[in-house]
């Protein structure tokens, strides 16, 4: 019986090492230049300079998802602080996570502005078009 358990065990090992290596292939990047809307997401990092060489990092990003995430923006928040310590949040809730009671006004006056602009920058101004780490120009299919 032990023998039959370890042989079952062996191919279900076996079947699934076989199905990673045949799985579905990526499909490849689309010529000329241009990509559907659903096959990328397009992302905006602002720092804002914050007391006691602090960063604020704000991170706003295109989503499809416009019913879990207003406008269809989605953000990221952070703080880089001298030394290498980062502190992830949201802004609704800053002192969830920021426990210097100076900071935290500051950070939730900075976060405020932030989440403006990005909205104002994703819904008034959306880009038709990016530029990839290589140069290469990407523009929109309609």
């Amino acid at each position: 019986m032990r023998n039959l358990q370890i042989g079952v065990m062996l191919l279900i090992v076996a079947m699934g090492v076989a199905g990673c290596f045949n799985g579905a292939k990526q499909s490849p990047i689309p010529l000329n230049n241009t990509v559907s809307a659903d096959s990328f997401r397009l992302r905006r990092t602002t720092k804002i300079q914050l007391s006691q060489g602090r960063t604020l990092i704000d991170i706003s990003e295109q989503t499809p998802y416009m019913y879990i995430y207003p406008y269809g923006v989605e953000f990221m928040d952070g703080i880089e602080q001298p030394g290498g310590y980062n502190i992830l949040f949201y802004c609704d809730n800053v002192a969830d996570k920021i426990l210097d009671r100076n900071l935290v006004p500051e950070v939730e006056k900075q976060c405020k502005i932030a989440h403006e602009d990005a909205l104002y920058f994703w819904t008034k101004t959306p880009p038709s078009e990016f530029t990839d780490e290589h140069g290469k120009v990407w523009k929109r299919e309609n």
